[in-house]
């Protein structure tokens, strides 16, 4: 058959026969296969006509299929390079019009592989590397642009051959400049992925597998550097793997240049199946033992690449795998440690590291039921990464290894967490400090990482090893777990919660310690800057937070921490290294504060004189410091008033220690060794130095100086040195104790919970809260209803239900004073009723006490009669259980007793914790004003509840109990409070002399304030008292040397109204004031003073309206409840105007006492004829009826009883004289002269000496005091006149003149006196004085007592040497002996004459031979009480 025509093939195309072409090519080359030089003419017949024309769609692939044939029969028996070039340039033609005109995929996918297939047909195809290019060029932008629209699987297919053949043309080139390997790259992965996700058909995924297998066989591929080649190949896998073509596995280990062992395919073959979640196949069993030949880096490093990028498919997987088949994955886990340890290149070992980390957070899943089976491949795993760590941290520092390594410690501590919980104490320690080391590392590499983290793992670890009793290792784990919380960012309120808990842990850490080592005191008293410095992984910490580690630990030991235990050598220890790292000038007054308050707390007196030193030393230092200076200088105050106070309780007390240390009573025998052969000695100094008014101000103004500068201060910083509660709790102190001093603190208080809601402190919210409440006049029940929410949101715990019963407390209190005594009572029988409040505990006694003090006030307000206990009840009521009565079963003065013993047992625990070391803390200092003011309250309630029932020997019981805390706790009006309250039980019971005492007393401390007045006569007749004297009776003119001392209303008595000034801001010194002017003026009239005694009343109701003024603002202004205040004053005043007007009346003025009395206008009463204009009216309210029934009663009581007096036919009075005339024994001892003293001897009515209420004493006493020593009575002295004292300079006792002073001798010619034997049986009423008025027997009977001794009231009088066994003589009365006595008021002169400066008087120290040195303890105590007396 002849050969192809070129001319007649020309023609057919040009006339569009297409498939005549095609038929006659096709024939052709079925008989001649090998003629390729037609095979030549139709390649180029066609390239000619495809140059200009394009073929019908429907023809093109079967002249496309003619030009292939041609090629593959010139490829078969072709050989010259010419030839092939030719051929070549045609096909490029023939491409470029399917390319650029016809956009036929699949055609020039067609004529990609022959023509490809045409390179390799000469021998030498140098010449033929630009064709190459050019067809590279070609196909390859065919590629990149046409992959946009294909759709279908078979234009992939087609697209991914004609891209292969596109890199195999360019690989030709690969000598060429412009060939670059890592663009081949680069091309042959991003178009084998993109291709690869065009459709989810697998067929295109298989085709680039396979031929990316060829490209790695490619020679230019072989023969490329390793960079090149290993990354190419590391992509195939990962596009084996990733693509499920398990089919080129074994091709791609059979590669020549990988040498990896025969497992390498079963391992891609293992993690292609694990990528397709094939389980079946997941049970391989991977061997790493020294037999087993490694696999290389590349290998591992791009399975680890693969795992890395499809463990989040996979993830579920092997998590159900943690439950449903651990071995496998174990299995995994072995397989990829082995992979991980071969890994060095610096990105292999991160993505190992990763690997290892997801791993570990696996095994986080298998939960702490299961951890304890997994923790030796736990253990494997973190080794095998710790050894990834320290490669990686060799070879490069930057952002990616420092996440693995917080990575790597935080998983560690998961699990460290998860065994924490099994109680696998040593492998919980084990992990935790492996987390801790990596945790530390992590933040040295990277500083700006969360020191919190290290915080919270540290502390872990350290409770840990509480747990295990290694406490040297848990102290350095708490230091270090501080240090990284004070370096952390935490806001201040956070900050100080944390530091609380760390606290905590560190004194649960110490005390074990301390107890187990007790003998190492070396160690155990290591601070903590020892411990952080112990440990090898912190290198080096900055001055200021070792400063602040130390401040931390030393406000650690301010709290409470176990008994028997003591810190402070610790605390002197941190103070020492504290100037030692940071010598500042606010760390060494902050070094001395701290020291102050350990000297009080510690109570030594030469330390207290120490520490006020230490306050001013301090104060000038923070003056220069600017800000939170400002805030230590209120510490300083409140710190330098507790040294000063307490200074003044040392003078106080020692006081109170001599005078009852002093001889008994004149006339009674001496305790055995007291006394004895001793004489007082005058050291020239005032009695009770530190109890005046005066330094009771000077006390306060250190509080009110700290009160200023704490409401003056933001509180935006705090400082370090005091926690927000210690801050509290200071400030807290600093409220109550001017409460206790009668200042106001409405506005510190304010402060407080202000502060207490910015830093979330809910204890010191409702504790201040609940203080406030008091003195807030409206919104009561909103402030109530606030601390009910607080209440509320409060978290069960022990030291919360206190505070929950506190708030309840309060709540109650609101209702009662509401008049909602129902709600009242309801919850004061819940508080009662529950057992937490019958436990043991200060706190639970103060709560008891409260709430049986108010339910004693309910019930004498509500005054409903107690009900009876049921039988039934009762029967089965024990000891114990009689507490569980209801509050109506048990009576006011009942509860309020109880309330009594229980404040006083908390005062006596609070005593005991305040000196011991381990319950010494800020929280005491405020709870001693708080129980001082309870008491007060429970006292003066039972003084109301006596006088109401008329008990006077139990009211002077309790009116002593309070003076004497008054008197220990230095309050000066107080004292002077319980001193009038004292003055009128005494008059109460006719003692005016004694009332006269308390009276000298209360001036002695209100010396600065009150006006000395004019010095008059005492004169005991009036001018109304006239008319014949019996035979025998003295005239009762007082002697010329007897003057009394009057004062007169202090000056500001007088100031306008709205005075704030200090006097006109103290409620309770006007109570004193009204108190006291009446109290004088009963105490005169009662003593025979009537002139006196009248304008003394007559003072007292000038200041009255002015006092009653100025009482109402001040409690106004102080923020006290108005009405309940108000009640307060109206029923002193009312007391003070029945009881004056009872002493009118008892002086037989009448007509005064009627006046007085009808200025009280009961409800309902008009106004009443002679009504005294001086006086106002008082109206009666219902209230005051409920509140202070006695007086109400005693007024109509009185107001009746001068009715009847008035309507009387005969006086009383000489009704009784005349009565009295007609008893022989009267005549007798009236007219005939003095017998001995008889029992049933009748009073002297007409002489009107006050009658003595026959009462008992307080107590039983000692018997052997009771009997009088009548020889120190020196009856018979050889001077016939008395003999005065010399003055004293100092305040003094008031003291009667001794008997011989008064008394002339015997005559000699008197017969001998029988002799009576006195022993301790002689009962002491025997010697009780029963002769005529005329004689001083009154004088006898009365003894001069200490001024403020707060129980026994001891006689100071210088007696004689005391014999042994002494016989007395007693001689009958004589006339004679009667007329030559002398006034018997010698004392009372010689005080009224005194001066009111500064007197010499005597103390309680007595002479002693001058070879006996007086203790170094008694010099200093009276040495330093003394200084803080003049300081103030």
């Amino acid at each position: 058959m002849a050969p192809l025509s070129t001319t007649a093939m020309v023609n057919m195309l040009k006339s569009a026969k297409y498939s005549e072409f095609s038929s006659s090519v096709e024939d052709y080359f079925r008989n001649n296969d090998a003629d390729f030089g037609s095979a030549g003419k139709v390649v180029k017949t066609v390239s000619w006509y495809f140059y200009e024309n394009s073929v019908d769609t429907s023809w093109r692939p079967r002249v496309i299929d003619c030009v292939v044939k041609s090629v593959e029969i010139i490829i078969d028996n072709e050989k010259s390079t010419t030839v092939i070039k030719e051929i070549l340039n045609a096909m490029y033609h023939i491409l470029t019009r399917l390319d650029k005109h016809d956009r036929d995929v699949f055609l020039l996918a067609r004529l990609g592989n022959p023509t490809l297939r045409l390179f390799n047909v000469p021998s030498d195809n140098k010449t033929l590397v630009p064709l190459a290019y050019n067809l590279y060029g070609l196909m390859w932008n065919f590629t990149t642009s046409f992959h946009k629209s294909v759709k279908t699987e078979e234009e992939v297919v087609a697209l991914v051959e004609l891209q292969h053949t596109a890199l195999q043309l360019q690989m030709l080139n690969s000598a060429s400049e412009n060939f670059s390997y890592p663009k081949l790259v680069n091309k042959v992965k991003q178009m084998s992925l993109l291709l690869a996700a065009k459709v989810p058909a697998l067929s295109p995924k298989k085709l680039l597998a396979s031929n990316l297998v060829e490209i790695l066989q490619n020679p230019v591929i072989l023969n490329s550097e390793d960079d090149v080649f290993w990354d190419l190949w590391k992509f195939v896998i990962d596009f084996v793997i990733r693509f499920n073509q398990n089919h080129v596995s074994q091709d791609l280990m059979n590669i020549e240049r990988v040498k990896e062992p025969a497992q390498a395919s079963s391992v891609l073959s293992y993690f292609v199946n694990l990528r397709n979640d094939r389980k079946e196949s997941l049970n391989i069993s991977i061997s790493s033992s020294k037999q087993t030949p490694g696999f290389s880096e590349h290998f591992s490093t791009v399975l680890l690449e693969a795992f890395t990028w499809f463990y989040s498919e996979i993830e579920q997987s092997l998590s159900k795998l943690t439950k449903e088949d651990p071995e496998t994955l174990s299995s995994l886990e072995d397989l990829l440690m082995m992979l991980c340890s071969r890994v060095k290149q610096t990105d292999s070992v991160s993505k190992a590291s990763k690997i290892i980390n997801e791993l570990l957070r696996l095994e986080l899943q298998y939960g702490h039921e299961k951890i304890k089976s997994r923790m030796s491949m736990i253990r494997k795993l973190l080794q095998c990464q710790e050894k990834l760590l320290e490669k990686l941290l060799e070879k490069k520092q930057d952002s990616t290894s420092f996440g693995l390594v917080g990575k790597l410690a935080l998983q560690t501590y998961g699990i460290g967490c998860q065994v924490f919980r099994l109680k696998e104490m040593d492998t919980a320690e084990e992990l935790i400090d492996f987390s801790c080391r990596w945790t530390s590392k992590h933040i040295e590499l990277d500083p700006s990482s969360s020191s919190y983290t290290a915080y919270s793992r540290f502390k872990l670890l350290a409770e840990v090893q509480y747990k295990q009793e290694k406490y040297s290792e848990g102290a350095c784990s708490t230091a270090l777990a501080v240090m990284y919380l004070i370096s952390s960012q935490l806001t201040d309120i956070k900050m100080q919660e944390k530091l609380r808990e760390m606290s905590g842990v560190w004194m649960s850490i110490r005390v074990k310690w301390r107890k187990q080592e007790a003998e190492d005191r070396d160690n155990i008293n290591n601070t903590v800057i020892h411990f952080l410095r112990s440990n090898s992984a912190v290198k080096s910490v900055p001055s200021s937070v070792l400063s602040r580690l130390l401040v931390w630990e030393i406000g650690t030991y301010r709290n409470v921490y176990q008994d028997g235990l003591d810190f402070r050598e610790t605390t002197v220890k941190c103070i020492e290294k504290l100037l030692e790292v940071e010598n500042t000038k606010t760390n060494l007054a902050l070094v001395l504060m701290e020291q102050t308050l350990m000297f009080w707390l510690n109570d030594n007196l030469e330390d207290l004189e120490t520490a006020v030193k230490y306050c001013e030393k301090a104060k000038s230092i923070l003056v220069t410091i600017n800000g939170i200076g400002s805030l230590y200088m209120g510490v300083t105050s409140y710190l330098r008033f507790l040294c000063e106070h307490r200074l003044l309780q040392f003078q106080i007390l020692s006081e109170l220690k001599a005078d009852a240390e002093r001889k008994l009573m004149e006339g009674r025998q001496d305790q055995p060794g007291v006394n004895e052969d001793k004489e007082m000695e005058d050291d020239g100094t005032p009695n009770f130095a530190g109890l005046e008014l005066s330094v009771q101000n000077k006390l306060a103004e250190f509080l009110e100086e700290a009160t200023q500068l704490f409401c003056d201060y933001d509180h935006a910083d705090i400082g370090t040195w005091y926690t927000i509660r210690n801050l509290l709790d200071i400030q807290l102190a600093v409220a109550l104790n001017l409460e206790r001093f009668s200042i106001n603190s409405n506005r510190l208080l304010e402060h407080i919970v202000s502060l207490s809601e910015r830093f979330e402190e809910k204890e010191h919210l409702i504790l201040t809260t609940s203080q406030l409440m008091h003195h807030i006049t409206t919104n009561r029940l909103s402030a109530l209803d606030k601390i009910c929410e607080l209440s509320s949101g409060l978290e069960d715990g022990r030291s919360n239900t206190y505070l929950i019963y506190h708030s309840s407390l309060s709540a109650a209190e609101v209702f009662m004073q509401s008049s909602r005594y129902a709600d009242c009572e309801e919850i004061l029988e819940t508080i009662l009723k529950n057992p937490y409040v019958h436990q043991n505990t200060p706190k639970t006694f103060f709560i008891s006490a409260k709430a049986k003090y108010l339910a004693s006030r309910l019930r004498y307000m509500t005054r409903k009669p107690t009900q009876p206990i049921q039988k039934s009840r009762l029967e089965n009521l024990d000891n114990e259980a009689i507490d569980h009565l209801t509050i109506f079963e048990q009576g006011p003065v009942e509860l309020a007793l109880d309330a009594y013993k229980l404040v006083a047992q908390c005062i006596k625990y609070w005593e005991e914790d305040v000196r011991l070391p381990s319950r010494q803390c800020t929280g005491l200092l405020w709870q001693a004003p708080e129980l001082s003011l309870l008491m007060f309250d429970v006292i003066q309630h039972l003084i109301r509840l006596y006088k109401h029932i008329s008990l006077p020997r139990y009211l002077k019981a309790y009116i002593k109990k309070g003076l004497e805390h008054a008197q220990s706790h230095c309050l000066s009006l107080h004292t002077c409070f319980f001193l009038l309250e004292l003055a009128k039980s005494q008059l109460l019971c006719d003692d005016e002399e004694q009332a006269f005492i308390q009276l000298k007393a209360v001036e002695d401390i209100l010396e600065d304030l009150l006006r000395p007045g004019g010095k008059s006569k005492v004169d005991l007749s009036d001018d109304d008292e006239s008319g014949a004297r019996l035979p025998g009776e003295r005239n009762r003119t007082a002697s010329p040397l007897l003057y009394r001392q009057n004062f007169l209303p202090p000056k500001f008595i007088d100031d306008k109204a709205g005075c704030s000034c200090t006097h006109c801001s103290k409620p309770i010194l006007h109570l004193v004031l009204l108190n006291y002017f009446c109290c004088q003026a009963r105490s005169l009239m009662m003593a025979g003073e009537l002139r006196t005694g009248k304008s003394s009343f007559k003072v007292f109701s000038t200041i009255l309206p002015k006092l009653e003024e100025k009482y109402i603002r001040a409690t106004t202004t102080f923020g006290q409840n108005s009405k309940f205040s108000l009640m307060t004053f109206m029923e002193h005043k009312l007391e003070c105007l029945v009881l004056g007007a009872q002493s009118f009346a008892q002086c037989g003025d009448t007509e005064t006492a009627s006046e007085i009395l009808a200025s009280i206008k009961l409800p309902g009463s008009s106004a009443e004829a002679g009504h005294n204009p001086e006086l106002d009216d008082f109206r009666v309210t219902k209230e005051m009826e409920d509140w202070i029934p006695t007086m109400v009663f005693k007024a109509i009581e009185i107001k009746d009883s001068l009715s009847r007096l008035k309507n009387a036919s005969a006086p009383i009075e000489d009704i009784a004289i005349k009565t009295n005339l007609l008893a022989i024994s009267s005549r007798f001892n009236e007219f005939e002269g003095q017998s001995t003293p008889t029992t049933n001897r009748l009073e002297n009515r007409d002489a009107r000496a006050p009658s003595k209420r026959e009462l008992p004493s307080l107590g039983v006493g000692d018997p052997s005091n009771l009997a009088k020593d009548l020889e120190k009575l020196q009856i018979y002295n050889e001077s016939d006149s008395p003999k005065l004292k010399p003055k004293r300079g100092g305040r003094s006792r008031i003291k009667l003149a001794k008997v011989d002073e008064f008394t002339e001798p015997e005559p000699e010619s008197r017969k001998q006196k029988p002799k009576i034997i006195i022993s301790e049986d002689t009962p002491r009423k025997f010697f009780k004085s029963k002769g005529p008025k005329s004689t001083p027997s009154k004088l006898e009977a009365s003894q001069s007592r200490k001024v403020l001794s707060p129980i026994e009231i001891k006689s100071k009088k210088v007696t004689t040497k005391k014999s042994s066994n002494s016989v007395y003589d007693i001689y009958e009365d004589d006339s004679d002996m009667v007329s030559n006595l002398k006034t018997p008021a010698k004392s009372v002169a010689t005080e009224s004459t005194a001066s009111t400066s500064k007197r010499s008087t005597r103390t309680s120290r007595k002479k002693e031979p001058e070879s006996v040195k007086k203790p170094e303890q008694e010099i200093s105590l009276k040495r330093s009480t003394r200084k803080a007396t003049k300081r103030l």
